[in-house]
């Protein structure tokens, strides 16, 4: 612990009420130096631990649509972003297409936005095919957030099978 020390000659000059103030101001100064000793000297609170939820469904489901669209089963999540607000998105599963020149894509959306090729898996190719692809999701600290799957084909008949949607925040 620092301890305060006036220099010397401060109290010259000063009546006995005068230095009965400075000393007093003296001794609070002293106790607030003490105070932020104690308050730098404590440990860092731990941070928040990342906080997992995923969503399943092994139902085969399938779409000829060209624009994403939500099929049966989802999955959906919805998570409360921690203090950084930020969440790690994961979408898996099985995908076929019927046929070998058109693409199927998984993708998800999030509360108050779209689904997107950039953070779909994709196959193009007829028989299934097992992908997962992970994006990061930025967003408000605090706030409650539906991750929901989103399919679509760009021809063809796209299946999905064992679709896993999972969700970390921190």
């Amino acid at each position: 612990m620092g301890v305060y020390s006036r220099p010397a000659g401060a109290l010259d000059g000063l009546t006995p009420a005068g230095i009965a103030a400075q000393t007093e101001r003296d001794r609070q100064l002293e106790q607030r130096l003490i105070q932020l000793e104690e308050i730098l000297a404590a440990p860092p609170a731990p941070p928040e631990p990342p906080v997992g939820v995923e969503g399943f469904a092994s139902a085969v489901v399938s779409t000829t649509s060209t624009v994403y669209v939500g099929l049966s089963g989802g999955p959906s999540v919805t998570v409360t972003l921690g203090p950084a607000g930020q969440a790690l998105v994961c979408v898996s599963g099985g995908i076929d297409n019927s046929t070998t020149t058109n693409s199927s894509y998984m993708s998800w959306d999030a509360t108050g936005s779209n689904a997107f090729d950039s953070r779909a898996i994709r196959w193009q190719s007829a028989g299934l095919g097992a992908f997962g692809r992970s994006a990061l999701y930025n967003g408000t600290p605090g706030a409650s957030v539906t991750f929901t799957a989103k399919y679509r084909a760009a021809g063809g008949l796209a299946s999905y099978s064992d679709r896993r949607l999972t969700v970390v925040t921190w």
